[in-house]
């Protein structure tokens, strides 16, 4: 990115200090460091100590990042932050002419028109169309109004002369005391080096040099005022080369001006538009130019994704050689850059850097490499939002690099009657959940709870009508309705089990590590109707996030939908009536030798071979006793007493085998 243009200040809201109360669970926070200009390869010329350390440490790219084409600064951030390709956001260059505004965009314009299409969405907006609060600093177009809305911190107007350190202190001041939850920081070195004096240059290795230490001081201010609590995903737009030779076809004669309209777009490419009757003279002019290869508008590679939109862009495009700039100079005066970028994005010197650490990333991973269209939907990931639909350049298939310890949500409907029980199932085993709830159907009591005897969480569902037995369908469905509003984003798999229902949450979680909880499924004990299979509800099931994800979307929100589900029914055979509507898969649990793992009655009568009438009609499997009857990693036994309960948990985490 050149710094031609100097504008204003930065104009920001602040929040008095008193205005903002952080609640006791800190939300995911994430910082996106964009260092101009800095390609992968330097990673491996230049030892620098903190940034190695940084990726080592953390997820890094060993190829790099690939950018968008063309591979430039404005349409490449614009892709890092809408997950779009240039010809699906716009931006087809630093800048360029739009024919229907009839002016002339950059980095620079204000609000002119050219974000109308409301299809196109940067990860800020996404955020503050979902009470996400987000800061964005100096990243181009954060100055812009996208659809009524900005975010809560912008940079109004941009400049080269912030110190990094000082965007730094900001950075960490907005999460630190507002309720900052995204950072978006844009810092213009070693662009600027390497475009003066080449990306080879004593200038660009000191540029470098000065980034590691400012890296550092980050990670010093992370753990000092965050408590190293921050996801830090470091990128670049693009990267840097040599340029070895400047062609100018209007001044060599190769091109006649008059034959092409105003304003093409130069540099590592020259996409013009010829005049009325001039279409295959120029397109001959072009392919007479050494040391490039000529597209039509609809014939441009499609893996460019560079064929649209027709009104920024003209109908012929020539693309040199790497290193060769063409230049819609008329004169021979010098060009002023000895580096610079725009080429093929699969070239090597064209690929950016990508390195991420934090709570949300893997430690010491190493991935081949990844789009930076991909970068909007890791945020969102992170952030625990819904992406734009239209962001389908990117995808989170590279689901490795997340820390994925599967995190559990268990959920216990239960009375006020009962809390003898709910206190004993907490205290042996729901505490070992990443999170529990005790959800009652009725109201809270007129004499508060001792919490000091219940000290877990409790959630009132204020409807004592769902407190009644025959209403337990109700009441489970708006326990999930709660669920669904209050933790979708949570947690990766949810588990329901009742108030006697004992659970083995390490063997639970042991079996959902190597499972997919963006897959719609839910695992149980399965037992059969004459028509369906449903998981018990008293062994307890466990539904994955994308199933509560379509079950809150497409049925627990949904009044008219919701209706369909109450079935004069069991409450587990209706919530599978409801699971099946929505394709949710529902699957029997087993170990790799084929025992259960889950269990509706006790282990002594599955031990002994006790099996009521409706286990022995309705299981879906043939039911074994013995050491058959279980697997060694069970995970659930269900109608036990509260000392049953108390002796299941003293057997297994109290008594120990001797070494002798």
């Amino acid at each position: 990115m050149h710094s031609q243009c100097i504008f204003l200040v930065i104009s920001v809201l602040f929040i008095p200090n008193n205005a903002v109360k952080r609640s006791s669970e800190v939300p995911p926070r994430l910082l996106i460091i964009s260092l101009d200009g800095f390609r992968h390869e330097y990673l491996n010329e230049h030892q620098l100590p903190t940034i190695n350390q940084f990726r080592n440490q953390g997820v890094q790219a060993t190829h790099g990042m690939r950018p968008t084409y063309t591979t430039m600064t404005f349409p490449n951030h614009i892709s890092i932050a809408t997950g779009m390709y240039q010809e699906d956001h716009g931006v087809v260059h630093n800048t360029f002419f739009d024919r229907l505004l009839n002016k002339s965009i950059g980095m620079g314009s204000r609000d002119d028109g050219q974000w109308s299409d409301p299809n196109v969405e940067p990860l800020w907006i996404t955020a503050t169309k979902q009470n996400v609060k987000s800061a964005v600093l100096f990243w181009p177009a954060c100055h812009n109004e996208f659809h009524g809305k900005r975010p809560l911190i912008y940079s109004w107007s941009y400049t080269d002369s912030i110190p990094f350190r000082e965007k730094i202190d900001n950075a960490i001041g907005y999460f630190r005391e507002l309720p900052v939850q995204l950072v978006m920081l844009y810092h213009f070195e070693p662009d600027k080096q390497g475009h003066d004096y080449g990306p080879n240059s004593p200038e660009v290795k000191a540029a470098l040099f000065r980034l590691d230490s400012d890296i550092e001081y980050l990670l010093k201010r992370v753990k000092e005022d965050l408590g190293d609590d921050l996801n830090i995903i470091i990128v670049s737009d693009h990267g840097m080369t040599n340029v070895t030779k400047v062609i100018r076809p209007i001044y060599e004669k190769l091109l006649n001006l008059s034959s092409i309209e105003a304003n093409p777009l130069s540099g590592a490419l020259l996409n013009v538009m010829p005049r009325t009757g001039q279409a295959e003279q120029v397109e001959n002019n072009l392919k007479n130019i050494p040391n490039v290869t000529v597209y039509k508008l609809d014939e441009m590679p499609e893996r460019f994704h560079y064929s649209k939109p027709k009104h920024r862009l003209g109908n012929l495009t020539a693309i040199p050689d790497e290193g060769v700039i063409l230049s819609t100079a008329t004169t021979n005066a010098t060009y002023p850059n000895k580096g610079n970028h725009g080429w093929d994005n699969t070239l090597a010197s064209m690929q950016a850097i990508f390195m991420a650490r934090g709570p949300s990333f893997n430690d010491n991973l190493q991935i081949h490499s990844l789009n930076n269209v991909d970068i909007y939907h890791i945020a969102c990931r992170i952030l625990k939002l819904d992406p734009n639909p239209h962001a389908n350049a990117g995808s989170l298939n590279r689901t490795d690099i997340f820390n994925l310890n599967t995190r559990i949500l268990c959920w216990i409907p239960t009375t006020l009657k009962r809390l003898d029980r709910a206190i004993v199932v907490y205290e042996t085993w729901a505490k070992r959940c990443d999170r529990s709830l005790f959800i009652i159907g009725g109201s809270p009591p007129s004499i508060p709870l001792n919490y000091s005897t219940q000290a877990f969480s409790i959630v009132y569902l204020n409807n004592e009508q769902v407190e009644k037995r025959d209403q337990l369908s109700q009441k489970v469905l708006l326990s999930l309705l709660y669920i669904y509003n209050h933790y979708r984003y949570d947690y990766d798999w949810f588990f329901k089990g009742d108030d006697d229902t004992f659970v083995i949450v390490e063997n639970l979680r042991y079996f959902l590590r190597r499972r997919f909880s963006n897959l719609s499924i839910c695992y149980g004990y399965m037992a059969k109707t004459t028509n369906r299979y449903y998981p018990s509800g008293g062994a307890g099931y466990v539904l994955s996030q994308e199933a509560l994800l379509q079950f809150g979307k497409r049925i627990l929100t949904k009044p008219e939908q919701l209706k369909l589900c109450k079935k004069d029914e069991a409450e587990d055979i209706n919530i599978a009536h409801c699971l099946g509507r929505i394709n949710v898969f529902i699957m029997n649990l087993r170990d790799s030798q084929q025992l259960e793992t889950f269990h509706p009655m006790t282990f002594q009568e599955h031990f002994m071979g006790n099996f009521t009438k409706w286990i022995r009609e309705h299981a879906q499997f043939e039911q074994k006793k013995g050491e058959a009857c279980c697997s060694p990693l069970s995970i659930s036994f269900h109608a036990l007493s509260i000392d049953e309960m108390k002796m299941m948990h003293f057997l297994l985490y109290r008594i120990q085998v001797a070494s002798v």
